[in-house]
């Protein structure tokens, strides 16, 4: 299957393993920074939020892309988690 995102890659000498393994490090410094405000029992929970609602889940990896582009307007992850809590409550 001919995929135009690699295809471009690869013509910029940028192999998969290596597009991928630069996404896998950009997702555990997220991961990290949201570890450490949060806290494991509080980034477990919005793990377990994220894992039984799609709709938590594009609102935890968009607030993570915003952060990491600088775009998070001041938006805390505990406010995130608090979204999402108040999501799953319905």
């Amino acid at each position: 299957m001919d995929d135009p995102i690699w295809t471009g890659l690869q013509q910029r000498g940028i192999s998969k393993d290596a597009a991928v393994g630069s996404v896998q490090q950009v997702v555990s410094v997220g991961q990290a920074a949201a570890m450490h405000e949060l806290g494991q029992v509080e980034y477990d929970e919005l793990n377990r939020l994220a894992g039984t609602s799609a709709a938590i889940k594009n609102l935890v990896i968009d607030h993570g892309i915003r952060r990491m582009t600088g775009k998070g307007k001041g938006v805390t992850w505990k406010q995130v988690l608090t979204l999402a809590r108040q999501f799953a409550r319905g």
